[in-house]
């Protein structure tokens, strides 16, 4: 039993298995992996795993360095999300090859629609791409990042961006000045977007207002998006709360607004007559409720 279920040895043996025996155990499709345990008794493919064909197809195309064959695969896959999570797991244990690693990460610089989440660096994206880097050297990534760096997504550019803010900065093949011809990068297609009115189109401009946020400060972030606080479906996409501890409203990226968009809120609120459904004026109540607690606190 303990061949076929380990973690029992956690249990009659105090035995202590860190994340890469979970992986490693999903990989294999054990069936003391939970994504593949319904497998082995029901006599198909459970609906959050990747079946096996699917998966050594993916890499058998990476491996050819077949970009656009892998493209497809990614993106006219019902389970885009899940070949990513087992990209993200493969890469981790290093059980993905150097030349599919190269075609993987050319294929995501330039194909945002890989992006399907409300999150942009904590998402399978993200994670994957972290993943695919560390398993790269610095000859071997950054020299197809800069042949792609003027053709990349505004997402993938955003995503390395917060990559570079974050502590594990330091494990991924790039040396300072190739992460800051990423940034202007990313900086310049921000500026660029926010004077032709485009930014609001990018998949999550939101995530792009934190990255200019961290990299350039508030002042001039704050500036624009005040001239933005009289369009509705701007305020109301960045008048977001949510509920922390269980009962506690909070503002999600408060950091990023600037004193006059509760002004903006309570204009909206007071239009009689009011163009506001009901569920968005209950939205921008919370939001209010929430700034007030803010303030009181």
């Amino acid at each position: 039993m303990l061949l076929y279920f380990p973690k029992l040895d956690k249990i009659w043996k105090n035995t202590e298995f860190d994340q890469s025996h979970y992986i490693h155990w999903h990989l294999n499709r054990r069936v003391c992996s939970g994504k593949h345990f319904p497998s082995y008794f029901k006599f198909e493919i459970s609906h959050d795993a990747i079946p096996q064909e699917q998966w050594l197809n993916l890499i058998a195309l990476a491996e050819s360095g077949d970009h656009t064959g892998v493209k497809k695969a990614l993106c006219d896959s019902a389970r885009t999300q899940l070949l990513l999570t087992e990209i993200d797991c493969a890469a981790t244990l290093n059980q993905i090859s150097e030349n599919s690693c190269k075609t993987l990460l050319e294929v995501f610089i330039t194909n945002s629609n890989l992006l399907q989440h409300d999150k942009i660096l904590f998402s399978p994206f993200g994670y994957a791409l972290a993943a695919i880097l560390h398993s790269l050297t610095i000859d071997n990534a950054w020299p197809i990042v800069q042949k792609n760096l003027t053709n990349a997504s505004n997402e993938w550019l955003i995503i390395a961006t917060q990559l570079q803010q974050t502590k594990n900065a330091s494990f991924l093949p790039f040396k300072q000045d190739h992460w800051q011809e990423i940034i202007n990068e990313a900086m310049n297609r921000i500026h660029a977007a926010t004077k032709n009115d485009t930014l609001w189109t990018w998949h999550q401009p939101i995530t792009a207002l934190s990255a200019w946020e961290k990299e350039k400060g508030p002042k001039d972030m704050q500036t624009w998006l005040k001239t933005q606080l009289t369009k509705k479906d701007v305020l109301l996409r960045l008048a977001t709360t949510c509920y922390v501890g269980g009962d506690t409203l909070v503002i999600e990226n408060q950091e990023l607004l600037p004193d006059e968009f509760i002004d903006a809120v309570n204009k909206f609120l007071a239009q009689t007559p009011s163009d506001l459904t009901a569920e968005e004026s209950h939205k921008l109540i919370c939001f209010k409720s929430a700034w007030e607690q803010t303030q009181a606190s």
